[in-house]
């Protein structure tokens, strides 16, 4: 499994729940998650998201691969 990272979920998480950690709206997290997966970055299965592109993931997010943020001098 080179290159992939799984994250199983302790019990069922909602994207309700999900929502409520990162402080968005559920609508927000349903559309996010479905775009990363649309775009292949990730796949969803019942409890668990797979990282399938972790370093398009990280350069998405505004970090670069060594985790650094990407506005940081």
């Amino acid at each position: 499994l080179h290159g992939l990272v799984a994250v199983a979920l302790l019990g069922a998480i909602t994207h309700q729940a999900l929502a409520d950690i990162v402080g968005t709206h559920r609508e927000t997290v349903t559309r996010t998650l479905g775009d990363l997966r649309d775009r292949g970055l990730i796949a969803l299965q019942r409890n668990q998201i797979e990282v399938l592109d972790p370093t398009s993931l990280r350069t998405l997010s505004g970090h670069g691969s060594d985790g650094a943020d990407a506005d940081a001098s």
